[in-house]
């Protein structure tokens, strides 16, 4: 089975050694036998190193699998994260680019940019951790034989570009979407139903039921919650029933079988969830 993930936790090995090497030399430039000039510069290309070797990481992760593994999970946190590091890591340099080539550095600047750099190296190896003992197994387990072959093309292929310059971390724009829900139109059909969201593995309906009518026993299948806007239902399982009005909620478990009866002409908001651990695509 392919690895999806393999040549990223690689790149994680390079990134805490590139990270390691840094601190090496900030703890050689900031005690009292350094030579200052010589040793400040090689901080200055360690912190370029690291700096464009995590811009390449984050786009190639973003790009190759996150793209591909949003289906299954969003992966706004970990972007969010992403963002969070490269503030970090503009904190450090910008603490660093205060400091002037072979000028004495004192206790106060050498503490604040020591201080800088340990808030980033932390929250960095703690996001590496966090990748691969959640993100990394999940993309494993739940992407099939396809898109892991796809994740690693979309890895090989950045890679190859990222050679004749620096990669640009575009993410789709963040946006949001207006739509009517016939909520409060008449319908002449004993039942009707009108999914208002579907994404991912959760989804949102509106069901219109006329008074007298029965829906079908049936397995609920996902995890369901319904809130009943208007009028009066019954909720019916093969053991007992009971008796809703507006503004009453029901949370019911995935295995359950049950049915709705109207008494009065009724709407019902029903929200569907794939129970945990399961993850559905769109």
């Amino acid at each position: 089975m392919i690895d999806c993930c393999e040549l990223l936790i690689a790149e994680h090995r390079r990134t805490e050694e590139l990270a390691q090497r840094l601190e090496t030399l900030l703890n050689r430039a900031t005690s009292p036998q350094a030579d200052n000039e010589a040793t400040w510069l090689a901080v200055r290309k360690a912190y370029q190193a690291l700096a464009q070797d995590l811009h390449r990481h984050f786009v190639l992760e973003e790009q190759a699998l996150f793209s591909v593994l949003h289906p299954y999970r969003t992966m706004i946190l970990m972007e969010v994260e992403h963002d969070d590091l490269l503030t970090l890591q503009g904190d450090f340099a910008s603490q660093l680019a205060r400091l002037s080539d072979g000028e004495e550095v004192s206790n106060d600047e050498a503490d604040a940019l020591l201080k800088a750099f340990d808030a980033f190296k932390e929250r960095l190896f703690n996001h590496i951790r966090e990748e691969e003992r959640g993100i990394f197994p999940l993309a494993n387990e739940k992407l099939e034989e396809e898109e892991k072959m796809k994740v690693v093309r979309l890895y090989t292929e950045l890679l190859e570009a990222s050679e004749s310059g620096p990669l640009s971390m575009v993410r789709p724009a963040p946006g949001f979407q207006i739509q009517s829900t016939e909520l409060f139109a008449s319908s002449d059909k004993p039942m009707t139903y009108h999914t208002l969201y579907d994404r991912e593995h959760t989804s949102l309906q509106h069901i219109r039921i006329q008074a007298g009518q029965k829906q079908s026993p049936h397995w609920a299948g996902q995890h369901q919650h319904v809130i009943v806007l208007s009028c009066q239902v019954v909720f019916e399982t093969p053991q007992e029933s009971h008796t809703l009005v507006s503004g009453d909620a029901i949370t019911i478990d995935s295995r359950l079988v049950f049915a709705f009866t109207a008494v009065k002409d009724t709407q019902l908001l029903l929200f569907k969830t794939w129970p945990h651990p399961h993850y559905s695509k769109t």
